[in-house]
């Protein structure tokens, strides 16, 4: 057994001394169905669950290299943090407007996607000494989160048809998804980096709760104090392309 462990401590320790850890900062670009906006209202998805509506964002992440006994070739394993806010076209503004019969306030929060991929493949590097290219490929699991959304509004109409305040919350689930991903880049002076990768995150469904409150009414009658409701609206899958810096550590 202690032989096991001393051999198993070696294994590790050699790996350790083997391996090159990369950190990385760039934008995140969305594609096809992820950035697409079919229809411009307020939502994640349309019911047949094509829109994500995603602009562009920004990324970062640390990656692993681990040397194998062949020339040029390393595993690798890589986190990453990606966030992407909603396009112009899906965001609800926040209004402020007034008159001599009515004034109203509605403050209004978007939602933003964060996906962080956890991922391990192969990378292959190849050129000169201080110049080198290299393309990789890796496959793993994406954790899709979204930020909650909603809005708070404020009534009031001098003739009295409605007035009073509301608020409604939207919170969202979590979705875990297979994800994959290839890419290829330079590497300088065994120092710098600079790569393009393709993410696929997988398709997981948009689904949670919404939640309203508050004191509203229309004619002098007083609308429900609060409600609560599940809701589905179908998948999106977050596609991108990445551009990134990297520092070799």
């Amino acid at each position: 057994m202690k032989k096991l462990i001393l051999s198993l401590s070696a294994i590790l320790f050699t790996i350790a001394l083997s391996a090159q850890t990369t950190v990385f900062v760039g934008a995140t670009v969305p594609s096809g169905a992820f950035g697409q906006t079919e229809v411009a209202y307020q939502g994640l998805s349309n019911s047949n669950g094509t829109q994500g509506g995603a602009a562009l964002g920004f990324t970062i992440g640390a990656k692993e290299l681990i040397s194998l006994p062949v020339n040029g070739l390393s595993a690798f394993v890589s986190a990453d943090l990606m966030f992407n806010p909603l396009n112009d076209t899906l965001k609800a503004e926040s209004t402020d407007f007034s008159s001599s019969l009515v004034s109203a306030k509605v403050d209004v929060y978007n939602p933003s996607y964060f996906n962080i991929p956890i991922m391990a493949g192969l990378h292959y590097t190849f050129g000169g000494e201080n110049v080198k290219l290299y393309v990789e490929a890796g496959v793993g699991a994406n954790i899709r989160m979204i930020s909650k959304s909603g809005y708070n509004a404020d009534a009031d109409a001098v003739i009295g048809i409605l007035s009073g305040s509301l608020s409604s919350t939207t919170t969202y689930k979590l979705a875990t998804t297979f994800a994959y991903q290839a890419g290829i880049g330079v590497s300088i002076n065994n120092k710098y980096t600079l790569a393009t990768n393709y993410y696929v995150l997988g398709a997981g469904t948009v689904s949670g709760t919404t939640k309203t409150d508050g004191d509203f009414g229309v004619l002098g009658i007083a609308l429900p104090g609060s409600t609560a409701g599940d809701f589905t609206r179908g998948t999106v899958c977050p596609t991108m392309f990445t551009v990134r810096l990297g520092y070799n550590l």
